[in-house]
């Protein structure tokens, strides 16, 4: 599975979307999370803009201010079954491939407080420790 993470720096230029888009292709990428965004509301639209297919599905979290992260993934390869919210950080639970195999990808956003850090670690901690699953992706 090819993943990416991506420090966008804003996402409502046009040579942004086509960077994002010649990525995607160049690195024939499965998961793409994308870190401030700037953007407040997200449309299908926007995302075929993106991905050259419609096997792809999305989220993400409204932007507040610099922040705003998004998750792209290939619906073929990848069935999301849970989508998990957090101040600084984006999960995804889900099965990937014909083995149905359980994963999470967690794409994360840190902030530069220690003791946020400190915080978001903690909750990603339990979080796995909740979860119990064997094949984790922390990237960021």
């Amino acid at each position: 599975m090819n993943i990416m993470s991506y420090n966008i720096r804003g996402l409502g230029g046009r040579l942004k979307k086509k960077e994002v888009h010649s990525l995607i292709s160049k690195y024939k990428l499965n998961v793409i999370y994308e870190q401030e965004t700037k953007l407040e509301e997200i449309n299908s639209s926007l995302y075929s803009l993106l991905w050259s297919c419609d096997d792809y599905e999305f989220d993400f979290k409204k932007s507040e201010g610099r922040l705003g992260d998004f998750m792209m993934w290939r619906k073929d390869l990848l069935v999301v079954k849970e989508v998990v919210y957090r101040e600084h950080w984006l999960g995804l639970i889900g099965v990937c491939g014909v083995e149905q195999i359980e994963v999470f990808i967690v794409g994360v956003y840190g902030p530069c407080k220690l003791s946020k850090r400190k915080r978001d670690v903690g909750e990603m901690v339990k979080f796995k420790k909740d979860k119990r699953g064997d094949r984790w992706c922390f990237f960021g």
